[in-house]
């Protein structure tokens, strides 16, 4: 096959393989998320969820969509309402700690009096400001002076109350005369997590759920923050946590909760469901589907006893404690989307990276000068002495032969410090990335993955190299048995190999032709040569010359000799390779389907992976992955020809 047919079907092959990662990151893209202010099930079998819109639909845009809810996978026939904003109460509940001094306070105010003037007009407000203490600066009113005049009375003092707080605005609504049936909401902006509340995060908690309020929680991004507790405090109200990066994003970040609550749907259904079940909550409009999965814990069915047993009386059971509200870990809302794209993002630039290493240097140099860039061997004084370092390393404890060796093989003209300089900066800032997505398990994964990639990658152009090589070898030997028919010597027949061969063989044999001039025995440079290249057939050619300077006789019938033995055994694997091609491709497949399998699972169903890492599951899936070893190393060991 030519050099230019080779290209074209590696070019081929790669267009594929970006053309079905596309087709599948297509296919396996989840849907946007649906935001859910809560799920009850007090009323069971009658459920009620509530749910906010994305701000990007229009009123007329939900009205021709579609809401579905599935229960256990099961669609069920739900009701739905707008709920309406004639009786909201709304109460405002600011983080006035001494963290948030200066720009923080000024963005707080500036935000939340964007958020009243959004309110309508009949809605009540109310202000609740805490540092060390709680402090209602406000209590309900429709005057918006006051409101306003409240928010900009907040002073920042003290240390942060935030358990307090809640259980004061909490009280607000049950002090307050307000109509039956009116929704109840508070609006929290914090920034770090409580430290002098005399509340507990259960007292907290109780206090909402006795008021009937949704919570809306914004964390504001800093040092101490305690998201956690805002996600659990809100889980348990029926609300959701905006977090905000910085300030600057207060404001963008209350519109969104305005938005919330006055854009919120109501969905009633009955229930079927026992025990644990996930409800899956969607909205489809104008070609697009937003969806939400949530877990509910439904109240347990149980069977009436026929009329004519009559059960012994038993004593009432005491009334449960109010359980304390549980964070679940591997929702949507833990940010897994987050950890996919971190994932994916940081093996493509450890990918990158680390191709850099294996890329031909004159490639690369013509690109750095096209670029205006600096080539790899003209690097800053601080990686200079990097290098100068870890070269007097390796000199002292005899390390780096083996990536120097490797190195030699793939044609590269980087030394091995250079080399595990470059690896270990792109090993580094993967670790870094994966430290700032997730954590120290992830930075770990990450490094690990880079350095092996690049391990791979240059281990894998040694071999195709070395390939190449031998296959290159007899047109090679041919050459040479020519050149010596027509008198030249063996020196000669060499340097006629070094010009008129395809790489890599020239280069090869153009360093043996520069080494024996520099003094090198002949016979020890083709040795060399076929140790570099792991070509066996070089190294009988370096014998049969070496005992031909010993006994003497005629070299070219020796080497015509090896060049029908060569032959020979290029035809026997070719033969072979064609046999088992089929095999090969099936063990591939067979190899590949379990792994994608898996992966496609932890897209699409995390919840049921986890039922392999533990227990039987764990055993069948190690049993699983140790036989897929053994089926791959005894396909390759059937295939391999030994002579």
């Amino acid at each position: 096959m030519s050099a230019v047919a080779r290209r074209l079907r590696w070019a081929t092959g790669v267009l594929m393989g970006v053309v079905l990662a596309g087709t599948a990151a297509a296919a396996l893209e989840p849907a946007p998320e649906l935001q859910v202010d809560g799920i009850e099930t007090a009323g069971y079998p009658s459920v009620r969820a509530i749910v906010v819109p994305p701000p990007e639909l229009s009123a007329d845009a939900i009205r021709q969509g579609t809401f579905n809810v599935l229960e256990g996978g099961q669609k069920r026939e739900a009701t739905v309402e707008i709920l309406p904003t004639k009786d909201l109460a709304v109460v405002l509940v600011i983080d006035t700690s001494g963290s948030m001094k200066g720009d923080a306070i000024l963005q707080a105010r500036s935000a939340a009096t964007s958020f009243v003037a959004a309110m309508p007009a009949d809605t009540r407000l109310a202000v609740v400001g805490f540092g060390t203490v709680a402090k209602v600066h406000s209590p309900f009113t429709t005057d918006r002076t006051k409101t306003v005049a409240a928010l900009a009375s907040l002073r920042v003092r003290g240390q942060t109350a935030l358990h307090d707080a809640l259980v004061t605005g909490s009280k607000l609504f049950e002090d307050a005369t307000l109509p039956p049936g009116s929704r109840r909401v508070i609006v929290v902006l914090s920034d770090g997590g409580d430290t002098a509340s005399k509340a507990t995060l259960g007292d907290a908690s109780r206090a909402l759920n006795a008021a009937g309020v949704s919570l809306s929680a914004i964390a504001l991004a800093t040092r101490e923050s305690d998201t956690a507790a805002l996600k659990l405090l809100t889980s348990s109200a029926g609300g959701a946590m905006a977090p905000a990066a910085d300030p600057a994003a207060l404001k963008g970040v209350f519109d969104g909760v305005a938005n919330s609550v006055l854009r919120q749907y109501q969905l009633r259904w009955t229930s079927t469901a026992s025990g644990t079940s996930d409800i899956t909550l969607e909205l489809a409009s104008g070609g697009k589907t937003w969806r939400a999965v949530r877990p509910v814990s439904f109240p347990t069915v149980t069977t009436v006893p026929p009329a004519s047993v009559v059960p012994s009386p038993s004593p009432s059971p005491a009334p449960a404690p109010v359980p304390a509200p549980v964070l679940r870990i591997g929702t949507a809302e833990s940010g897994s989307r987050w950890l996919y794209t971190g994932l994916g993002a940081g093996f493509l630039a450890a990918l990158l990276a680390s191709s850099v290493v294996v890329w031909p240097r004159p490639p690369r140099r013509r690109l750095a000068a096209e670029l205006g860039l600096r080539p790899h061997n003209e690097v800053s004084g601080f990686s200079k002495g990097l290098i100068r370092a870890t070269r007097t390393y390796f000199r002292r404890h005899g390390r780096g032969r083996r990536l120097a060796s490797l190195l030699e093989r793939a044609g590269m003209t980087m030394d091995a410090p250079t080399a595990a300089v470059l690896a270990g900066v792109v090993g580094l800032g993967s670790m870094a990335l994966g430290l700032v997505l997730d954590g120290v398990a992830l930075a770990f994964v990450l490094g690990i993955v880079t350095l092996s990639v690049g391990f791979l990658l240059l281990k894998s152009r040694a071999d195709r190299r070395s390939t190449k090589f031998r296959d290159q070898f007899e047109s090679s030997l041919q050459i040479i048995i020519s050149s010596l028919k027509s008198g030249y010597g063996i020196s000669q027949a060499i340097g006629t190999v070094a010009r008129e061969a395809e790489a890599p063989t020239c280069d090869e044999f153009r360093r043996i032709v520069a080494e024996t001039t520099l003094g090198m025995d002949q016979i020890q440079a083709l040795e060399a040569c076929a140790k570099r290249t792991a070509c066996d057939e070089l190294l009988w050619v370096a014998e049969s010359m070496e005992v031909n300077r010993d006994v003497g006789g005629n070299l070219a019938e020796v080497l015509v000799g090896i060049a029908t033995t060569i032959r020979s055994r290029i035809r026997l694997a070719r033969q072979v390779q064609a046999i088992a091609s089929e095999g090969r491709l099936s063990a591939q497949i067979l190899l590949a389907m379990p792994i994608l399998g898996f992966i496609y699972r932890a897209l699409v169903t995390r919840k049921a992976l986890a039922l392999m890492f533990s227990g039987a599951g764990l055993v069948v899936l190690i049993g699983g992955a140790v036989c897929m070893v053994i089926g791959y190393v005894w396909t390759r060991r059937i295939v391999a020809i030994r002579y």
